[in-house]
């Protein structure tokens, strides 16, 4: 898949080289091709990547606990390194996967809402599971706060 700007100045560049003997070898069309797709990916790679906002960070919160990843999911919090040796907390995190699955497995965490306030935020998601049931958003609520510039899950 090319971009509309990439496909149009590879078009241009092979019109114009046609009688060029790299472009008819090839070799310079494989160097083009190889820069093109190596555009392409950085650029879908900084699009998908979603970024440090409160809208991302609570989804892959979310996505680790369901996964089970509770010290990847600690890492994402405020608070949680000294929750995330609590033996209950454990218990209560570890528990998540087997309830998803229970579920049919994960389908997709959709944001509903994201409220930014200085260094504070609220991120409201709806958890939707692969057997047709959702969370009730209104339970859904992440609170957010941005510690030395990247967004922290905030554990009440």
């Amino acid at each position: 898949m090319k971009t509309s700007v990439q496909g149009s100045l590879m078009e241009n560049h092979f019109e114009n080289n046609r009688t060029n003997d790299c472009c008819r070898s090839g070799a310079h069309r494989r160097l083009l091709l190889k820069a093109g797709v190596a555009a392409l990916a950085g650029a879908l790679l900084v699009g998908c990547s979603g970024g440090n906002t409160p809208a991302a960070v609570a989804k892959a919160y979310i996505t680790a606990l369901f996964e089970g990843k509770i010290d990847e999911a600690m890492a994402m919090t405020a608070n949680g390194a000294g929750l995330a040796q609590d033996p209950k907390i454990r218990a209560m995190f570890s528990s998540l996967p087997a309830m998803v699955a229970q579920k049919g497995g994960l389908k997709s965490i959709e944001v509903v809402s994201s409220e930014v306030k200085g260094d504070s935020a609220t991120v409201r998601i709806r958890i939707n599971y692969n057997n047709g049931t959702s969370d009730s958003e209104d339970k859904n609520d992440l609170n957010l706060v941005r510690v030395d510039g990247k967004w922290k899950v905030v554990i009440n």
